[in-house]
């Protein structure tokens, strides 16, 4: 399984994270076709530069001025427009929801209400955006990360002049591993910040690997004798499982019919829960009643709490963070007498393992009349579907 190491020797910023993916070999043409798909006007200048002695990538892009103060809705909605694989602009969505989301507490207000300045600019989002299409299309699974690395002084922002870290930064990498340095300036953005905790976990332990190969990204100012560079390393993990942290939404509700119920799990679900589920229980004085139960990556949090309590009528959540372990899995399909079915293929030490898609079987079942379960039973017989036993 291939893994990213964010390797932040001299601090993080966007721009030198796609610099550093593009540096380990990608596709400079794939990448320039699907991101101009975006609905901005930009272009993307990529040059070799020195720092200290280490060649690197140097990332940056031009657009026309403007004094756009977007929100998240607006940047959300520019991403959507992108022809882009789903995973990418997944995986940009929660940079830009977890980059809101530090935004608003800092600025005491809500994720809906941000107003994005500097990271509301095309640069930042084709930062952002191109990072996470880089990872896709370097095939990244899952994603490590080395200490951040702080400053110190000030820096010049929309809401004036504030100290370094920002306060933005210092809330998104809160519970990583940081440390300071003896040098004046912003050696960790809000952006680069934002890109690094939402595809990591504070608590991820690199597994045992195989470098494959490593990539360069220059910021753009230039230190005396510290080289304003970070480093991506891709991995082959050894093992066929990684781990994370998802964070566990409930409520527990008792005025609301079944079928709110199961509407509201349908819009969780369609909000990009990872899972749902409801359990029956007794509150005070025996009343029934329904606890809904939400896995969530965290940054998609905020916004599942609020379809939950706006679906159900609940006027309260409370939050559990949880550690999982997850064996590998990819998607394929099985060729049965009746047509393909798609599967998940899952990865496990003796093997792979076949679990029919239950809507694929139910879909093909629709068209020529024969019971799901017949389906599955003829899914997991076949075993000549092209993938490696």
């Amino acid at each position: 399984m291939k893994s990213i190491l964010f390797d932040m020797q001299s601090g993080v910023a966007g721009d030198m994270v796609c610099a550093a993916l593009l540096d380990l070999g990608l596709s400079w043409e794939e990448f320039q076709s699907m991101i101009k798909t975006l609905p901005l006007t930009f272009d993307i200048c990529v040059s070799k530069v020195r720092r200290s002695g280490i060649s690197a990538n140097h990332f940056s892009v031009t657009y026309p001025e403007q004094h756009y103060h977007r929100h998240l809705e607006d940047i959300l909605e520019i991403i959507s427009k992108g022809k882009l694989p789903e995973t990418a602009k997944k995986r940009a969505e929660a940079i830009f929801q977890r980059l809101a989301a530090a935004e608003a507490k800092v600025h005491g207000t809500t994720v809906d209400k941000v107003h994005f300045h500097e990271v509301g600019a095309v640069d930042s989002i084709v930062d952002i955006v191109g990072a996470a299409l880089l990872t896709e299309m370097a095939e990244a699974k899952s994603f490590y990360s080395t200490p951040f690395i702080h400053g110190f002084g000030s820096v010049k922002t929309e809401h004036g002049v504030m100290g370094v870290p920002a306060p933005a930064t210092v809330e998104l990498t809160l519970k990583y591993r940081s440390r300071r340095v003896e040098l004046e300036g912003e050696l960790t953005t809000p952006t680069g910040a934002a890109i690094v905790t939402a595809l990591t976990n504070e608590n991820s332990v690199l597994p045992a690997h195989t470098v494959l190969s490593a990539g360069y990204g220059a910021g753009t100012k230039e230190f005396k004798g510290f080289p304003n560079v970070m480093r991506v390393v891709l991995l082959d993990s050894d093992n066929v499982s990684s781990s994370d942290t998802v964070t566990l939404i409930q409520s527990n509700i008792d005025d609301a019919s079944p079928e709110i119920i199961g509407r509201t799990m349908e819009r969780l679900f369609e909000e990009g829960a990872l899972d749902v589920f409801s359990t029956s229980i007794l509150m005070k004085k025996n009343r029934p009643a329904v606890m809904v139960s939400v896995i969530a990556e965290k940054s998609k949090c905020d916004k599942l709490s609020s379809v939950l309590m706006a679906e159900s009528g609940s006027i309260g959540v409370r939050f559990t963070e949880w550690n999982r372990f997850c064996l590998e899995r990819e998607a394929s399909e099985v060729n049965t007498k009746w047509g393909s079915v798609k599967v998940k293929v899952i990865k496990t030490a003796d093997g792979a393992r076949v679990t029919p898609e239950y809507e694929s079987c139910k879909e093909l079942s629709g068209k020529i009349g024969v019971p799901v379960r017949v389906i599955y039973e003829e899914v997991i017989r076949s075993r000549h579907f092209g993938y490696a036993q």
